[in-house]
């Protein structure tokens, strides 16, 4: 972590996002109580997507850190 640039803290950030929106999307499905008292945007059908987008994008920028494009002047 030391050694870590601005684009790894950002995807290993977006990684621990998809980690908390899994979790919290989990923990509202058994709690329906809870459920019914958040916003809307929590009961959008987009909402079971987040994860997947935060996990790719996260893997497309550690993939770029790893092999920097040669068209891009690296």
């Amino acid at each position: 972590m030391r050694h870590w640039t601005f684009w790894e803290w950002i995807a290993y950030g977006a990684l621990f996002v998809a980690a908390l929106i899994t979790a919290a999307d989990t923990s509202f499905k058994l709690a329906p109580n809870v459920t019914a008292r958040l916003p809307e945007f929590f009961h959008s059908e987009l909402w079971g997507f987040a994860p997947a987008v935060f996990v790719v994008a996260a893997t497309i920028i550690l993939l770029l850190r790893l092999y920097p494009c040669t068209w891009a002047g690296r």
